[in-house]
């Protein structure tokens, strides 16, 4: 089964797809719906950025992330975790973010934060955790990487999560990733 990475995303997107498509009738839903995120932020955003690339290979990544995470969690004796669209729209937000503006960091752009970007989402988070990486080109090595890292580590194994969500985007010095993990409240 293909993970569909923060809702289908093509290869090469404008940012104005940076709202969930639909695929039976083909009608676009908002991204996020309160919060000030409005018609106004995406042609703002897209100003910013006309060619938002993912990687041609997106969706086998992500569910190769996914798999790398819950193969983790199945050997150190946790449950594994479902996808979430929600995590999976800020995990996206997030990497777009990043190579919009050219930083790596957990706090975004605009100031926000990993809990801040998935109340955006429309997810009433207990817990939240954000794992990120730059520039590998292979998700082996991102899942390596995190579980060899205590704090990413703690993220990816935490035993009360319950889902997750993956962004991904390809620039010009390589991929963004973030992983965000949590609990529905």
């Amino acid at each position: 089964m293909c993970l569909r990475v923060a809702f289908a995303l093509p290869r090469c997107m404008t940012i104005l797809r940076l709202t969930l498509l639909n695929r039976r009738d083909r009608n676009y839903e908002p991204l996020c719906s309160h919060h000030g995120c409005d018609g106004r932020f995406f042609r703002w955003y897209f100003s910013r950025c006309r060619q938002l690339c993912c990687p041609p290979n997106v969706d086998e990544l992500a569910t190769q992330i996914a798999a790398g995470l819950n193969q983790s969690r199945r050997a150190n004796g946790e449950a594994p975790l479902r996808f979430n669209r929600k995590l999976g729209q800020a995990a996206m937000v997030h990497a777009c973010d990043m190579l919009v503006n050219d930083f790596f960091d957990h706090r975004g752009s605009d100031g926000t934060s990993s809990q801040a970007r998935v109340q955006n989402a429309g997810y009433n988070d207990c817990i939240v955790a954000e794992n990120i990486a730059w520039g590998y080109p292979r998700s082996e090595q991102i899942v390596n990487g995190w579980l060899n890292s205590p704090g990413h580590r703690r993220n990816m194994l935490h035993p009360r999560i319950e889902e997750f969500g993956v962004g991904i985007t390809q620039g010009p010095r390589g991929p963004y990733w973030v992983l965000v993990v949590g609990k529905q409240c």
